[in-house]
């Protein structure tokens, strides 16, 4: 008899979990409650210009999202990408080539010789902690998980450091604050998303997920109200486009969603330290920018790294229209601005004119003129944006894993194991095939 694998959620993660167990001959339903595939994964097409308002840049380090897009036959949508990195520090524009970051770290003016030196510090916990570091879980880095990305700067490294180049990468990869951040998460990035090259998608982000949804039946504008499990099945009690309710039955339920999702949908089947966990696994709040401009505004590098001793809210900005052609019409420009956290979190409900009230003047601070070049202006809130790992999460998450029921017919895959990103999501959604796999041989 065919297996049959409902999945609530149409990101990335979800649509893996779905392809591979349709690889394996099973019969999958994916319900989406929004109108579009892909999540965070999301491109919107304005004027002209592509978009990409969630991930945008792909790391090579990414293996599993390679390997999806190999086994899927997508390779034509890789864009690889080249270019630098920039960081402002006393009015100057310092460059790291991003094919090659460790030489430019040792030859950059950015930071004293003192300071590169004190790199290796985090170059050997990181070897330390290697075998914890992974996009599938994190729970056994509780020994490494000693307190903030701060405390550790200040007790192993120097200020420069963590003004110029630490906390400018953890907010432009998580938007996120040096003093609430993990030690486990900047390891974590480090050795994952540290790579010397990078790629994005031809023609905007989301393509792998539109590509995907074609050979997968996804059911759009559906609202998943409950799941319950009995000893060999799931149920879904979901509203569909059209406001009818409903109770289906599958073999298997994997939940694709963030961790607020999983504790709504799943409080049932949960213990109270799971409850516990989830609710109070914090995600960062994004506000992010785009802007179509009229010119290139001649900024030498992709992505700009903003140090808050520049501006204590700017996270980073990404030269879009380097990314690839088909970003941005010829001879234009496109720029991506994301904001700090806190700062998501106060915009979040302000109203648009608000919102650029307050960031164009950051965003011409830092390329001057820049408000002048602006003719297309875009918004993208995320209520729910990326994790933010605080000290004493793998602890608290090596528990929830120790109370999930191996035999349970509700599989989550999602960034409750390990920091947000598409690989994250990827792993998890392939790991979850694997595990409804195994429960119903």
């Amino acid at each position: 008899m065919t297996k049959t694998a409902f999945i609530v959620g149409a990101g990335i993660g979800g649509l893996t979990a779905g392809f591979r167990l349709q690889q394996a001959g099973w019969k999958v339903r994916i319900f989406e409650r929004e109108n579009f595939v892909g999540g965070r994964m999301r491109t919107v097409r304005k004027d002209g210009f592509t978009i990409d308002v969630g991930a945008g840049i792909l790391p090579s380090s990414y293996k599993a999202v390679l390997k999806l897009i190999s086994d899927t036959k997508k390779h034509h949508l890789i864009d690889h990408l080249t270019g630098k990195i920039a960081i402002p520090r006393d009015k100057k524009m310092h460059l790291l080539d991003m094919s090659n970051l460790k030489a430019s770290l040792l030859k950059t003016s950015l930071v004293s010789w003192k300071s590169k030196l004190k790199l290796l510090r985090v170059a050997y916990d990181i070897w330390r902690a290697r075998n914890v570091l992974g996009f599938d879980t994190i729970s056994g880095g509780a020994p490494f998980d000693t307190g903030s990305v701060d405390a550790y700067a200040h007790l192993h490294l120097t200020q420069e450091l963590l003004d110029y180049v630490i906390e400018p990468t953890l907010k432009a990869l998580y938007l996120n604050d040096a003093k609430e951040t993990s030690i486990i998460e900047f390891l974590w990035n480090m050795k994952n998303l540290s790579s010397n090259s990078s790629f994005c998608l031809q023609g905007g982000m989301d393509r792998l997920a539109a590509e995907m949804a074609k050979t997968l039946p996804v059911e759009f504008n559906v609202t998943v109200e409950q799941i319950t499990q009995e000893e060999k099945s799931a149920n879904l009690t979901l509203v569909d486009h059209e406001g009818q309710r409903s109770t289906e039955t599958a073999d298997v339920v994997i939940v694709a969603a963030d961790g607020k999702v999983v504790a709504d949908l799943c409080r049932n089947m949960l213990s109270q330290r799971q409850l516990s966990y989830l609710s109070n696994l914090r995600y960062s709040v994004s506000v992010n920018l785009h802007f179509g401009l009229r010119q290139d505004p001649g900024v030498d590098a992709l992505i700009i790294e903003v140090p808050s001793t520049v501006d204590e809210h700017v996270a980073a900005l990404v030269m879009d229209h380097l990314k690839g052609t088909g970003r941005a019409p010829a001879g234009k420009g496109l720029v991506s601005v994301f904001f700090q956290d806190e700062w998501g979190q106060r915009m979040l409900n302000a109203s648009d004119e608000e919102i650029f009230a307050d960031a164009i003047p950051r965003i011409d601070h830092i390329i001057p003129g820049f408000s002048e070049l602006i003719e297309v202006k875009h918004i993208q809130r995320w209520p729910v944006a990326a994790t933010i790992t605080e000290p004493g999460t793998c602890a608290l998450l090596k528990t929830f894993e120790n109370d999930l029921n191996p035999t349970q017919r509700v599989i989550f895959a999602s960034d409750l194991f390990a920091p947000s990103s598409v690989n994250t999501c990827v792993v998890q959604g392939e790991r979850a095939a694997l595990a409804a796999m195994s429960l119903t041989q």
